[in-house]
């Protein structure tokens, strides 16, 4: 699905079935569903991801 970047992290986004998620580190981290085209909330923690486009 792509690879986001910010603040020194690099994130690719994936599906796990129908679920989303993150492979931070080649390690399964969370499901999350998807805010708007750069903003991702974790399910499981309650809180969001913020990446911004490479132009």
């Amino acid at each position: 699905m792509g690879v986001y970047e910010g603040n020194g992290i690099k994130a690719e986004v994936t599906l796990f079935g129908k679920q989303m998620g993150f492979i931070f580190r080649e390690k399964y981290i969370n499901t999350f569903y998807p805010v708007s085209e750069t903003v991702f909330h974790d399910e499981l923690e309650d809180k969001e991801y913020h990446f911004y486009r490479n132009e």
